[in-house]
Formats: C-alpha cells, sequence, structure tokens
C-alpha cells in the first residue's frame, strides 16, 4: 500500500494478505479497520501459523514507542498527539 509520497505506508507480507481478505469479509468490517490504519503507518504487516496458533504480527512500527513481549500491543509514541478519538 502506498500513499501520494513515494515511501510505502507499510508492507503487507502475503501470509497477511491471504488472511486479512479472509475476515475481511463485508464493506462494515472493512470500514471498521480501516481507523486504525494511522497507527501502523511506516511498519510490516506479518501473519504467521505456529502449533500453538495463529497471529497478525505487526514488525518495526515507527509509531510505537515500546511495545510488550509477546508482540500483542504497542504505546503509541507522542500519545496525546496521536490519542484516538
Amino acid at each position: 500500500l502506498t500513499s501520494s509520497s513515494p515511501s510505502p505506508i507499510f508492507t503487507v507480507t502475503q501470509e497477511a494478505v491471504s488472511r486479512i481478505n479472509s475476515v475481511m469479509s463485508t464493506k462494515a468490517d472493512r470500514d471498521l479497520h480501516l481507523r486504525s490504519l494511522k497507527y501502523i503507518r511506516g511498519s510490516t504487516v506479518h501473519f504467521e501459523t505456529e502449533m500453538i496458533g495463529s497471529r497478525f504480527i505487526i514488525k518495526d512500527n515507527p509509531q510505537s514507542a515500546n511495545a510488550c513481549g509477546c508482540g500483542s500491543s504497542f504505546a503509541l509514541k507522542n500519545f496525546e498527539e496521536n490519542k484516538p478519538v
């Protein structure tokens, strides 16, 4: 995915694309999840399957000040400026 700037907004691996297509089957689902894209701008989105389960992984997120050990959540840089509405 790219914006009008020459650098990509974020990178999505083929595994993530396949999973996104399967879970975002309706317009309502797509509209709901599009509001969150600004929090992963500049990241790589990957979907992996292991014996213990499967998950999306957000890698190299420049919007993240820090993250939990399992990689499921992160704290936004400049949270007050980027506070969710």
